[in-house]
């Protein structure tokens, strides 16, 4: 068993890891919270370094040895060795996720803000600097759901990264909800009309019941837990 608890990785006699079986959400949640420690380590040891120049060949000692620290993660054979084989690999992930239903209604949700949002962010920008942040918030909030399943549509619907992929759209659809939210704020704080934003958050609402199936349809493919 591995530092991630994987029952599923050996290491082999010439020290290579060998997968059993596929990481599980549980194994890809270990993996980014390490990796996310790490990287705030070394941001923070190059922000040294720029700001301590006299002490930047032990602060590079310090952070060759951090980096040791990263975490392996899954390589598989069928990982992308070339760029061309790279670029297939994206076209297919792209027109895979295109196709899907809960990708069409989250950019159409975006879509619908988005051209709201750019008017009253222009006449806020200097009037009102709390309506602004407010409303630059929301922007990107409308925008992060689709992010994330991008996010994991380039993780893959290979069983070797679908839990990374699953972990994701459960981001997306903490993102669907705090957009409703937000937009519900909006309202509230006068940022927004009642008129204008009722229909994006029946928007919004329909997105976040369409990840979540999607999310129990990715589940389904999922036989090794």
């Amino acid at each position: 068993m591995d530092e991630f608890g994987d029952p599923f990785r050996i290491e082999d006699e010439d020290g290579q890891w060998v997968h059993i079986k596929p990481w599980t959400e549980r194994n890809w949640t270990e993996y980014y919270r390490a990796t996310a420690t790490i990287h705030a380590k070394r941001k923070e040891l190059l922000e040294t370094i720029e700001s301590h120049p006299e002490d930047k060949e032990v602060l590079e000692a310090d952070l060759e040895f951090i980096s040791r620290d990263f975490p392996r993660r899954p390589h598989y054979d069928q990982d992308p060795k070339t760029e061309e084989e790279y670029e297939e690999l994206h076209q297919c992930k792209l027109i895979c996720l295109e196709e899907l239903p809960v990708w069409q209604h989250a950019e159409r949700c975006a879509e619908a803000v988005l051209p709201i949002l750019g008017p009253l962010m222009n006449a806020t920008r200097d009037s009102d600097p709390e309506a602004f942040k407010a409303l630059d918030w929301l922007f990107w909030d409308v925008l992060d759901p689709q992010h994330e399943l991008e996010k994991g549509r380039d993780q893959g619907f290979a069983d070797e990264y679908l839990c990374a992929n699953i972990l994701c759209c459960r981001k997306a659809l903490k993102a669907a909800d705090k957009a409703i939210v937000s937009l519900q704020s909006a309202i509230e704080r006068g940022f927004l009309p009642k008129e204008t934003a009722d229909p994006l958050i029946a928007r919004g609402r329909i997105v976040a019941v369409l990840i979540e199936a999607y999310i129990k349809d990715l589940c389904k493919r999922v036989w090794w837990t």
